[in-house]
């Protein structure tokens, strides 16, 4: 995919000899982030009265393996009834 934080690495060491003979071995590294950041707890379900009264949102704070935190902020969906 187009992630960032997924890629391969080739090491390769190369050995020379007084005649300018060579050979060499390589190594390949594989970088897979494959790991999902871990989600904080939800807020508790709360009731309230009346539309007013819904709290203003706030942002919450994951952390991931490899990018360490990632903030998001919430999105409102509305369901009638």
């Amino acid at each position: 995919g187009n992630c960032p934080n997924s890629f391969t690495v080739t090491r390769t060491w190369t050995f020379t000899d007084a005649c300018n003979n060579t050979s060499s071995v390589s190594q390949t590294i594989n970088v897979v982030d494959d790991v999902a950041p871990v989600a904080p707890e939800a807020p508790a379900t709360i009731t309230v009265a009346c539309a007013s009264d819904v709290p203003a949102m706030v942002s919450l704070t994951a952390t991931d393996n490899c990018t360490g935190e990632i903030t998001a902020q919430g999105v409102d969906t509305t369901t009638p009834g």
